[in-house]
């Protein structure tokens, strides 16, 4: 094992009753187009850990993300922080693919994942030693994660099917977690700007934050993550 864990992360936050701050780091958005320019990723991932984030996502999806393998190991090779992988799985070489690169963690979210394939995927993740996120929008969502016992959800509050278009608001992230069990950590992805955003997922109960758009565009990402880290502290469920 190479030390490095996602769910180190999220049970460290409820310890020190502090969200932990993941960046999603997303070359493009359908929403908001190209967010982060190739030349210039070095330095921005070195700006992500200056600022504090506790651990680095990125989609590898082509398509709609301009995301990839290389991409992913330009990523790992330049931090030792947690990676999570998020992407449209459905086979399990992607998995096999993901141990390759370097990522620790992937997400396999409810309403993407083929059915009848989102336990045979996760129980496979495990066997190669990931960590394994169960991606949630809805309360059907959830209850059919929950129904995996799984150790960690991610709670996105924008719905990933419309390719994150819509209008996402914390307000999912509030409405979801009186259903949660607390013995489950819970990551907020999506819709965050301001420090009040944060401060709401964590007086819900989540443990950390995914914050991508608003950090690509920052003037100054590590101030901005440690603004948004230091103005909340997790409410235990």
């Amino acid at each position: 094992m190479n030390g490095r864990s996602l769910y180190g992360v999220l049970e460290s936050a409820r310890r020190t009753r502090q969200p932990a701050v993941l960046a999603d780091v997303k070359v493009r958005s359908p929403r908001d187009g190209n967010l982060i320019d190739l030349d210039r990723l070095d330095v921005y991932l070195d700006t992500l850990v200056d600022g504090g984030v506790a651990a680095l996502s990125t989609p590898t999806d082509p398509v709609y993300f301009a995301g990839g393998m290389e991409l992913a190991a330009r990523i790992r090779a330049r931090t030792g922080l947690p990676l999570l992988r998020k992407d449209f799985f459905c086979t399990p070489s992607q998995l096999d693919q993901s141990v390759a690169v370097g990522f620790d963690a992937i997400q396999l979210s409810v309403n993407t994942t083929p059915a009848g394939q989102l336990e045979r995927l996760r129980d496979h993740a495990e066997q190669l030693g990931l960590e394994v996120l169960l991606g949630v929008h809805t309360r059907r969502h959830l209850e059919t994660a929950l129904a995996l016992d799984p150790v960690a959800i991610a709670v996105n509050n924008r719905n990933i099917v419309a390719l994150e278009m819509d209008p996402g608001t914390v307000r999912i992230t509030e409405t979801l977690m009186p259903e949660v069990p607390p013995d489950v950590f819970v990551l907020s992805e999506s819709a965050f700007f301001t420090a009040d955003d944060v401060a709401r997922a964590a007086a819900a109960g989540a443990e950390a934050v995914l914050i991508g758009t608003a950090l690509a565009k920052s003037a100054d990402p590590a101030a901005l993550v440690r603004e948004l880290r230091d103005g909340a502290w997790f409410c235990p469920r």
